[in-house]
């Protein structure tokens, strides 16, 4: 079984698969968070009272950021199958562009 070293800590396959998804579901959730009340800020009538303002960016944010960080795995998977296939794509390109 393999171990990794992570800080201070040796972890097994299995703690390190569960740290590797945790640092992308933060990571996720801070995008998620900051786009999702970027777009409520917008949505949202200036004529609302302010504390309802603030009380719908924050409950958009938090509740895009959530759904990200849930989706975590999942978004990491399609991020590594894009990533190989750009790279199988370019070199396709790469080789049958003509000199």
């Amino acid at each position: 079984m393999a171990q990794h070293k992570v800080g201070n800590r040796i972890l097994d396959e299995e703690e390190y698969a569960i740290e590797s998804v945790s640092i992308w579901a933060f990571y996720l959730f801070i995008i998620g968070a900051f786009i999702g009340g970027a777009f409520m800020l917008d949505t949202i009538p200036e004529d609302w009272q302010k504390e309802l303002r603030y009380a719908a960016v924050v409950a958009g944010g938090i509740g895009a950021g959530g759904l990200l960080g849930a989706l975590a795995v999942h978004i990491r998977h399609l991020f590594y199958i894009g990533l190989f296939l750009g790279g199988v794509s370019g070199v396709l390109y790469w080789t049958w562009t003509p000199v």
